[in-house]
């Protein structure tokens, strides 16, 4: 939809929130590994430097968010697991990569969602408050994956709202690399 109205001026905000993205990871420590059109792949070594600079993105695109008008904002998905991978040709594959694409994708726009390795990785290393929003099946992961999002983020109350209209479903029809995946979000993806 944006593309379609200002195909210059959307790909000038997104070179612009894609910079900040990658100055951000740089400066808390990780490496973005991957870009795919109005998605970066990054890794860090510990989540603590993940965690912080999933927030800071979040909180610096929301407040140049705010300067724009609504039909020119660019709103990113976020998200974070703890896993293996494997580093190749300078790019990083495997189910590490899968789980946080997964997470990335769950998450509301705007939002943060991390899975339960994550989760574990994060106790004792931050003061930030985090809430389980269960577990799901996703697409090519074998075992349900538990996912989490911090306590007051949009993806929580996206996730109830989910989960709800699931159940009304359901019932009328009877390395260890931490991996951090953003994406764009604006209405629709920019494709």
């Amino acid at each position: 939809r944006a593309t379609g109205a200002d195909e210059d001026d959307s790909h000038r905000t997104l070179s612009e929130y894609l910079d900040l993205i990658a100055s951000t990871i740089a400066g808390q420590h990780g490496q973005v590994m991957h870009y795919a059109g109005d998605a970066a792949l990054a890794r860090f070594e510990a989540a603590a430097d993940a965690l912080a600079c999933a927030l800071r993105i979040q909180a610096e695109i929301c407040r140049r968010n705010d300067l724009l008008p609504e039909s020119r904002r660019i709103v990113f998905r976020i998200g974070l697991n703890l896993g293996d991978v494997i580093l190749d040709r300078g790019d990083m594959y495997g189910n590490g990569v899968n789980v946080a694409a997964r997470m990335q994708a769950l998450a509301a726009p705007g939002g943060i969602a991390f899975s339960e390795s994550f989760q574990t990785a994060l106790r004792g290393q931050s003061d930030v408050q985090s809430c389980r929003l269960g577990r799901r099946r996703v697409k090519n992961i074998v075992e349900p994956i538990g996912i989490y999002t911090l306590v007051g983020d949009p993806t929580a109350s996206a996730w109830r709202r989910t989960r709800r209209a699931h159940a009304m479903a359901l019932a009328a029809g009877a390395v260890f690399t931490v991996i951090l995946a953003v994406a764009a979000w604006r209405g629709g993806w920019l494709d």
